[in-house]
C-alpha cells in the first residue's frame, strides 16, 4: 500500500496541471495512432505524425459534439465523436497515401 501511495503522490505532483479529460484525450489519441500504425502496417517512426493527426481528430470531434453529435461522453470529453472523426481522418490519410504511391509508381511495359 505504501508503494501505491508513493506512486499516486508522484503522479499528483507532476501531473496536477493536466485535467483528466486532457489526459484521456492524449491517451486515446496515442492508442488510436498505434492502432492505425499496426492495422495499416506503417512503420512506427511515423507515430508522432499519426498522434498529432489523432489529437486534431479528437479536437475536431469536440467541436462537432458541441452542437450536433455527442457520442460516448466521458466527463466533458465526447470520446466517441472524436474517435469517429479520427477514423475518418485516418481513412482519408490512407486513401491519399494509396493514391500518391500508385501515381508515382514506375510503369513498366510488358514484353
Amino acid at each position: 500500500m505504501a508503494h501505491d501511495d508513493a506512486i499516486r503522490q508522484v503522479l499528483a505532483h507532476h501531473l496536477s496541471w493536466m485535467s483528466p479529460s486532457l489526459a484521456l484525450a492524449v491517451a486515446a489519441a496515442l492508442v488510436a495512432a498505434l492502432v492505425y500504425a499496426v492495422v495499416a502496417a506503417r512503420p512506427l517512426k511515423y507515430l508522432p505524425c499519426y498522434w498529432a493527426l489523432a489529437l486534431a481528430g479528437l479536437a475536431t470531434g469536440q467541436v462537432v459534439a458541441q452542437d450536433r453529435l455527442r457520442w460516448l461522453p466521458v466527463g466533458t470529453l465526447a470520446l466517441g465523436t472524436g474517435l469517429v472523426v479520427c477514423a475518418a481522418l485516418f481513412l482519408a490519410l490512407h486513401l491519399l497515401m494509396l493514391w500518391y504511391t500508385g501515381a508515382h509508381r514506375t510503369r513498366t511495359r510488358a514484353p
